[in-house]
């Protein structure tokens, strides 16, 4: 126990904003205990929310109704009902009616009445955010009226996740990117773009071979051949053959798994320096980076290290970056409305 409160504290010691400090902490206890309230607050203190936040101020005269009391309706209030921004007058739905959630009543869509076409209305529903777009649209609601939560989230994903922090830097020479679970091909695509193209060489790893087949496609397709170097390997600690499942939320490494494919050392493949390494490689993290330790200890390279899949990789993937190279400043950062998608960013 007193190991684990001097790994923390050097952690905590080493987050290099406040923002960061909280989700550290709000990751570690929800990790620890299980406690959605935790993860409520890290939904607050996201990109995702600011975003929200944003686009809630912009039309902050008008009344507010959250579309849908399922799931992520429900979980959505949870998250931001307490903030200075969110002032729900009720639950909409078009199924349900005459009850409450969180002592905000619930009212059948057809009984709101004409207040529809004037309020502000945050669509919140994960698989039927579109149908319920289209069907406002239908009814007449204007478009500067509605807000899909969903798409909103995706938004903010794409264009921020890996690259947005402000202390990530282009370096005074080409960058040499590792993109860790390459999947389509976008963040290889993102970072070029992040660095107005001042790059020497992409090397991307992927082992679902269809997501590999799409990347050579796509990236062979936009890059010079010297320049992208695709790898359909997984990354590890060392050489090995595991087991492989693919799978539409994340394709991983399992022990069930009907595939079975290669893994590789990034200290193995790459002998040059690196400057920025990506890792999202659905639990395999921690694996990648002890693969990785001389390229860390030499060079010193930007990270972006998914730290969400397993509930330890909040303290055992920072420990390590830090055991291998202690001049690193910490950041987190978080990119969705559920556990998901957060980043840690390491300078």
């Amino acid at each position: 126990m007193q190991q684990m409160r001097k790994m923390v504290s050097q952690i905590y010691e080493h987050m290099g904003d406040e923002t960061s400090r909280n989700i550290f902490s709000y990751k570690l206890l929800h990790s620890l205990t299980g406690d959605e309230k935790y993860m409520q607050n890290i939904v607050q203190e996201s990109s995702v929310g600011d975003e929200l936040e944003r686009m809630v101020g912009e039309s902050n005269e008008k009344g507010m109704v959250i579309f849908g009391v399922g799931e992520l309706g429900r979980w959505f209030y949870d998250c931001f009902h307490n903030t200075s921004w969110m002032n729900v007058d009720c639950f909409v739905d078009s199924n349900k009616g005459n009850e409450s959630y969180g002592g905000v009543p619930v009212v059948k869509l057809d009984k709101y009445g004409e207040k529809i076409y004037h309020t502000l209305i945050l669509v919140c529903s994960w698989k039927f955010h579109e149908e319920q777009c289209r069907q406002l649209l239908e009814m007449g609601v204007l478009d500067e009226n509605i807000i899909d939560v969903v798409e909103v989230m995706y938004r903010v994903r794409n264009e921020k996740q890996y690259f947005d922090l402000p202390e990530l830097k282009v370096g005074n020479i080409e960058e040499v990117f590792i993109d860790g679970g390459c999947y389509d091909g976008i963040n290889s695509m993102q970072f070029a773009q992040w660095c107005k193209g001042n790059f020497r060489k992409i090397y991307a790893f992927e082992p679902d071979r269809n997501n590999f087949q799409k990347c050579e496609k796509v990236l062979y397709g936009i890059f010079d051949k010297d320049q992208i170097f695709i790898y359909n390997k997984g990354l590890g600690e060392s050489e090995m053959t595991l087991n492989f499942r693919k799978d539409d939320s994340g394709s991983r490494f399992t022990a069930d798994g009907e595939d079975m494919v290669e893994v590789v050392a990034l200290d193995k493949v790459i002998k040059e320096k690196v400057t920025f390494l990506k890792l999202d490689v659905e639990g395999a993290e921690d694996m990648a980076i002890r693969g990785a330790k001389a390229l860390i200890q030499r060079g010193k390279p930007k990270c972006a290290i998914c730290v969400y899949h397993k509930p330890e990789d909040i303290w055992e993937i920072p420990a390590l970056l830090l055991e291998y190279n202690p001049d690193y400043r910490l950041y987190l950062r978080h990119y969705s409305l559920n556990g998901n998608e957060m980043v840690l960013y390491a300078v």
